[in-house]
């Protein structure tokens, strides 16, 4: 019997409450928001994750990343109660939403002031990994009888290279990780303006593709 086999063997006899990734902290949102504009990654549906717990796997979690905090947040409606979970970061090795996947880094000795604990692994190379990190920020409305909060989403990335990574803000950053490349990054740039101001994610795997590559001759 597989992870997979032994998790859904698992849920089947027990509910779901009482696999140990269930071990957390109750969740309540008490933001008001909406199903347009809310504080959890791409989506205010769950996904059914994957998530490696403990170093252990388990499958078809309902989960919402919330973005605004940098927590994972599973719920079920199982045998015995309904109930959502914060669960705790360091327990937490990686997890997949959909086709995407995140892995829990440390990088608060480079980078003090990160909050993050996850990132998606954007590109994996054989010279380079291109890692995002995402977040959102809240910003409430008050000029309505009802108020409410709005979210607004970023991302930072970071190249690992070798065994460092390196938080990439601009052209600047990426020169003076690759200066031997300085003619062809700032060509590069230039290429794919359009791309870097529409869709900084899809610019970023590019340019890690490129890197990649360039490195490989």
């Amino acid at each position: 019997m597989n992870s997979k086999d032994a998790s859904n063997f698992l849920d089947e006899h027990l509910g779901k409450e009482n696999l140990p990734v269930f071990n957390g902290v109750r969740f309540y949102d008490l933001l008001q928001s909406n199903n347009k504009d809310f504080r959890y990654f791409e989506r205010y549906k769950p996904f059914k994750a994957t998530i490696v717990y403990n170093n252990k796997s388990y499958h078809n979690i309902l989960t919402r990343y919330d973005l605004l905090k940098d927590h994972l947040i599973v719920y079920t409606e199982g045998k015995i109660s309904f109930f959502q979970v914060q669960l705790a970061n360091e327990r937490i090795n990686a997890f997949q939403l959909d086709s995407l996947d995140f892995v829990r880094l440390d990088l608060s000795t480079k980078y003090t002031k990160e909050k993050n604990a996850f990132y998606e692994m954007a590109y994996t190379g054989d010279y380079i990994n291109l890692f995002a990190a995402w977040s959102k920020a809240e910003n409430l409305k008050t000029n309505t009888q009802n108020p409410y909060y709005t979210f607004k989403v970023s991302q930072e990335y970071y190249f690992q290279k070798k065994e460092e990574y390196f938080k990439i803000n601009n052209r600047t950053d990426v020169i003076e990780l690759f200066p031997e490349f300085k003619s062809e990054i700032k060509a590069f740039y230039k290429a794919y303006s359009n791309i870097d101001k529409k869709d900084p994610k899809q610019f970023m795997r590019k340019l890690a593709l490129y890197l990649d590559q360039t490195l490989k001759n």
